[in-house]
């Protein structure tokens, strides 16, 4: 079969249809000309030029390659989880500097190493801090109880499902294991911390080692992804180093990888390590964030981990101070607060149309607004100075990074320590301020929320409500039963008790109530109200010359026939911790 050159010619508008054999050979003919890779545009070459990443590290392999360009497999960093790690050498004056780290990179997960908490009720400074500082964040502390010093602090997302796992006691070390759970995705985080030998820790490196490796043969046999982070105080970096050979060689029998390979202390050598299995992909692109307060850098990575979604708080409220008082008092007094044949219907039926009255009322000139607020970090102290200061602090950052000078260094350490001293200020007088235009009650108020952590409710671990409250009433009815038990088969001596006189008085009945004695009750009493009352007491006490009547009436039927209604018998019941830092299990 022959071909005229006009048909020839026309395939060439069709040639992504042709075989490779029929491509060739026009091509060769000069028949079809040779395809661009990419289509041309009208961009510069600098800005339509392909560019691909690769990595130094064999094992962090930024894409794969496909039709001979590689193209990116990892998620984008927004939607992965970032963890990091940092030995803050006692954490009980920085919380602004923790804060401060975990908002400028966006971490959702931070290791602490050296805490110095002691998990006692002198921590709740720090972590009211920076959970005021962090709405929607937690914080976990394993304290160092034997002695000072020492001890890890995770902080990390709420919404991420969590699991504290049993952990043994070694001698050598410290280290804290959770379980962390976004969506369908989950792995096992270890923070661990090895003190450096000194006067009182007389532990060598080959304990250290023998404790590790036992640690690291529960950790191989768990069927998920791990990662273990700390502060090992051995120098990995150092080709030579005894102690840093053993450890890789025990971390390659393991067939585990370390990420780390850079230094991670101002004095130079890699102690801060990053740890998962050889064959896993959990880590990406770690890097060190330096110029921080310790002698100690940060590490922070991407995980190959689907970041939570932002945590929102439901909020429920009621606009009471837009309601027109008048046109309320006029509803209220064209309706009957208690039923027209009251005395002839059960008291509680009673105080129950009362209720259903006041609140059909205030529905109709305050519903209730449902709003969701997005939690996030929140320091209303970093104003645009120090937003400056951060940007600059960065310049220098690059620049001693690029040059490699110690002079360049020297004034990077320098800007970092001005800029520690900034963020204090700022913080400082911020909350002078917010002080200094308080009356006494919103003071002691405002102190309050600054020096205890109320963020959290503390309760044990519970499926639904209506569950926790079972389990609840199980314990202290069971509790009190077995004080009545005891009391029974105890065996006391009896006591006889002289009465000299008897007592004349009786008590046979209570005086009616008057609208003068509620009166002064309600007005002395605390301005405050319960999440059950039916109406906020601020309007109570402004309509309390229409609603009067109907307490006293209330009051009178239940004093008359001794009972106490069944719908003021319902409490809300809040449990709390003797003492902050208690298993709440």
């Amino acid at each position: 079969m022959s071909y005229s050159r006009a048909t020839l010619l026309k395939l060439s508008k069709c040639a992504a249809r042709l075989n490779n054999d029929v491509r060739a050979t026009l091509e060769q003919l000069n028949l079809l000309a040779v395809q661009p890779s990419h289509r041309p545009t009208h961009r510069g070459r600098k800005g339509g030029r392909r560019r691909s990443k690769t990595s130094h590290n064999n094992h962090d392999v930024a894409g794969q390659v496909v039709d001979g360009h590689i193209r990116n497999t990892h998620p984008s960093p927004l939607s992965t989880a970032m963890l990091g790690v940092w030995n803050a050498q006692s954490m009980k004056n920085k919380s602004t500097h923790v804060s401060d780290l975990i908002i400028s990179h966006k971490l959702d997960i931070l290791s602490i190493t050296e805490s110095w908490l002691t998990g006692d009720d002198r921590d709740d400074c720090v972590i009211a801090d920076i959970k005021r500082t962090l709405p929607g964040y937690s914080v976990h502390s394993s304290p160092r109880l034997s002695r000072r010093g020492g001890g890890i602090c995770v902080i990390y997302r709420s919404n991420f499902g969590t699991q504290l796992n049993k952990t043994n006691n070694y001698n050598t070390f410290e280290y804290a294991d959770l379980c962390f759970k976004s969506g369908h995705s989950s792995f096992r985080l270890i923070t661990v911390y090895r003190p450096p030998r000194s006067k009182r820790n007389q532990t060598s490196v080959k304990d250290f080692l023998h404790d590790f490796s036992d640690l690291l043969e529960s950790l191989i046999a768990y069927h998920g992804r791990f990662i273990i982070t700390g502060d090992f105080n051995i120098h990995v970096d150092v080709p030579h180093d005894q102690d840093g050979n053993s450890l890789r060689n025990l971390l390659k029998s393991a067939g585990l990888h370390q990420y780390v390979s850079v230094s991670t202390h101002r004095r130079g050598h890699t102690l801060d390590l990053l740890i998962t299995r050889a064959c896993d992909d959990s880590i990406l692109s770690p890097c060190v964030v330096d110029g921080l307060p310790s002698d100690h850098s940060a590490v922070t990575c991407s995980m190959n981990i689907k970041r939570p979604a932002v945590m929102k708080h439901v909020m429920k409220f009621r606009k009471v101070g837009d309601i027109d008082l008048e046109k309320m008092k006029r509803d209220l007094e064209s309706v009957n607060l208690i039923p027209v044949n009251s005395q002839s219907i059960d008291i509680s039926l009673m105080v129950g149309h009362f209720n259903t009255t006041l609140i059909n009322i205030l529905d109709q000139h305050a519903p209730v607004c449902v709003r969701n607020i997005t939690l996030r970090p929140h320091a209303p102290w970093f104003d645009d100075e120090l937003r400056d200061c951060k940007r600059n602090k960065r310049r220098l950052e690059r620049k001693w990074k690029a040059s490699g000078l110690q002079v360049d260094k020297d004034i990077f350490f320098t800007y970092c320590s001005e800029y520690k001293q900034r963020l204090e200020n700022a913080k400082h007088d911020h909350y002078k301020s917010i002080f200094s235009n308080r009356n006494q009650h919103q003071l002691f108020r405002e102190i309050d929320k600054m020096t205890s952590d109320k963020s959290n409710e503390n309760l044990p671990h519970h499926d639904s409500t209506h569950s926790l409250t079972n389990k609840f009433q199980f314990y202290f009815e069971n509790k009190i039963q077995n004080i009545r038990d005891a009391l029974d088969i105890a065996h006391t001596s009896p006591v006889s008790v002289l009465i000299s006189e008897e007592c004349q008085s009786n008590l046979s009945s209570f005086p009616q109530a008057t609208t003068d004695m509620v009166r002064k009750v309600i007005v002395d009493s605390r301005k405050t109200s319960c999440g059950l009352d039916p109406f906020p007491i601020r309007l109570i006490i402004e309509h309390l010359d229409t609603i009067l009547p109907a307490v006293t009436a209330i009051i009178n039927r239940s004093f008359s026939e001794g009972i106490i209604p069944s719908n003021l018998k319902t409490a809300l019941v809040r449990p709390l911790l003797k003492k902050s830092g208690l298993d709440p299990d």
